[in-house]
């Protein structure tokens, strides 16, 4: 059950970055991202996920932080 809370928080995350992204707001998106990549980094650490699923839910992150700024 420990693994589900960082799961969960983990997409929690992602939708809110996906959120910031839509709105258009770069404080918002870096801020989002920010805290996003930095769970991430703790649940690969306590291996609650995998590292090859962090890595690339981070890499997906920062497409979207990307696309982002380029609009």
């Amino acid at each position: 059950m420990q693994n589900l809370r960082w799961r969960s928080t983990a997409k929690t995350l992602y939708r809110r970055l996906e959120v910031a992204v839509a709105d258009g707001d770069e404080q918002q998106v870096e801020a989002a991202h920010g805290e996003l990549v930095r769970w991430l980094d703790k649940a690969a650490a306590q291996r609650a996920l995998h590292p090859n699923k962090v890595a690339r839910k981070k890499s997906q992150a920062a497409r979207l932080v990307a696309q982002a700024k380029s609009s």
